[in-house]
């Protein structure tokens, strides 16, 4: 029970002022451990604001935006689960545990680099599958059309619609 963490301080009836300051006042104890572990942490909006400046500060001419947001969502979903199951691989081991103070990294041993390959022999049928099941067969483009083409084929078309568009609002 919650009286027996935190015995009540006061008597604040319930619906007046702010849920997080009635909490406070009702259980300060376990109000100061909960600040503890999470009143350092940041809000979404700034976690948000910072990935997208590291987007930003990394983001290269050469590379699409298309490109780099696939990158990005990429590196933030399906390539940190697959680090993270290889890094387990490791320091759950009694022996490392009893070795080494710092965290394992994910492809150092033969083992880590054999899950690999089978990560990514699974991750690359997943994503035919679903290719296929989105776009259908026919619309996905070969490397030989995709290399005559050239890899920024979308942004210059977006570029050339933009232009145009804004051509039409000149004019008017």
């Amino acid at each position: 029970r919650l009286s027996k963490a935190s015995p009540p301080t006061g008597d604040m009836a319930g619906g007046e002022g702010a849920p997080l300051k009635a909490f406070m006042s009702e259980y300060p104890i376990l109000f100061e451990c909960l600040e503890a572990v999470f009143g350092t942490m940041m809000s979404n909006s700034r976690l948000c604001e910072q990935i997208h400046g590291m987007m930003r500060h990394g983001l290269r001419s050469s590379i699409g935006m298309d490109q780099a947001d696939h990158q990005r969502m990429y590196d933030t979903g399906t390539n940190y689960g697959m680090k993270e199951e290889r890094r387990n691989m490791a320091s759950d081991s009694d022996e490392f545990r009893n070795k080494h103070k710092k965290a394992k990294k994910h492809s150092a041993t033969k083992p880590q680099q054999q899950r690999l390959s089978r990560q990514l022999v699974q991750q690359s049928e997943e994503f035919v599958k679903v290719a296929t099941e989105v776009m259908g067969l026919e619309n996905i483009r070969s490397i030989t059309q995709v290399s005559k083409m050239g890899r920024r084929v979308q942004d210059n078309d977006n570029l050339k619609q933009q232009m145009a568009d804004e051509d039409a609002k000149a004019s008017r």
